[in-house]
């Protein structure tokens, strides 16, 4: 809890059936975590929940709008959308839009750890060096190698 901004204490009382929501401080608003996983942001007094492919639809049909922050030369367009106006008022109705927030960012998550494990190595299918030896030198197992 922050015990000093009102709408980030709604946030909470309202999430409160999703399980532990734990808060971090992040550019001036906050990122919301379940399960380790950040799945909603709070920024200009306002819920976004996080969105992927699948969940995107629902959330545009919902007439919810995307999360955009000016940056350096133009306006970026973040996957979150924000909660929709009339689940902001009973937990029963904003539950439903976090699920669908914790299972995009848990599939986001799952996308991130794939495309980081290293591909396995392909198996050698080079013939091992053979060790030349010179026509002076001895072997190191001290056998002339000659004939």
């Amino acid at each position: 809890m922050t015990g000093s901004d009102p709408f980030v204490e709604h946030c909470l009382d309202l999430l409160q059936p999703l399980g532990p929501v734990t808060l971090r401080r992040m550019f001036g608003g906050y990122g919301l975590f379940h399960e380790r996983v950040m799945f909603a942001l709070i920024a200009f007094e306002q819920l976004y929940f996080k969105v992927d492919a699948e969940t995107e639809g629902t959330f545009a049909a919902s007439d919810t709008q995307a999360f955009v922050y000016q940056g350096k030369t133009k306006p970026i367009t973040m996957s979150y959308r924000s909660a929709p106006s009339q689940a902001m008022e009973e937990p029963e109705s904003l539950l439903p839009w976090a699920h669908l927030a914790v299972a995009a960012a848990r599939r986001g998550q799952t996308r991130k750890a794939a495309a980081r494990k290293p591909a396995t190595p392909k198996p050698a299918t080079a013939k091992p060096a053979q060790r030349q030896l010179s026509k002076n030198r001895p072997s190191k197992s001290g056998k002339d190698p000659r004939p």
